[in-house]
């Protein structure tokens, strides 16, 4: 937004907005990224309502854009959580194979320096 009202009136931000939307999907939960595209929505309408620009072509065209961006950012962030719990799953499925294979380590004391990671 400051940089909306510092830069002349035919310069956008929309892009910057984008690029919000994009780095809150891997980083946040569905809720902040929800969040991060409503407020970056809301924030470039109100841009368009300060600089005069109501009902133009360019709205239209750019808040498409970013509502648009904002729907990818949600399917990234669902996308990015589904990946991370077969990946968890697939950690603690290899755990559990290998505590079930491998032999527990002897406890006598020529290997009691020797320590293994679980």
């Amino acid at each position: 937004m400051v940089i909306d009202l510092s830069t002349p009136r035919a310069v956008s931000a929309a892009a910057l907005y984008a690029a919000a939307m994009l780095t809150a999907a891997p980083l946040l939960s569905l809720r902040g990224t929800i969040i991060t595209g409503v407020t970056a929505f809301v924030l470039d309408l109100a841009m368009f309502a300060y600089f005069g620009y109501r009902g133009s072509a360019s709205e239209v065209s750019e808040l498409s854009m970013v509502a648009t961006v904002a729907v990818i950012a949600a399917f990234l962030n669902r996308l990015l959580y589904h990946l991370q719990t077969r990946l968890q799953s697939a950690r603690d499925i290899a755990i559990a194979v290998q505590q079930a294979v491998l032999p527990d380590p002897p406890a006598d004391e020529r290997s009691a320096a020797v320590r293994c990671a679980l």
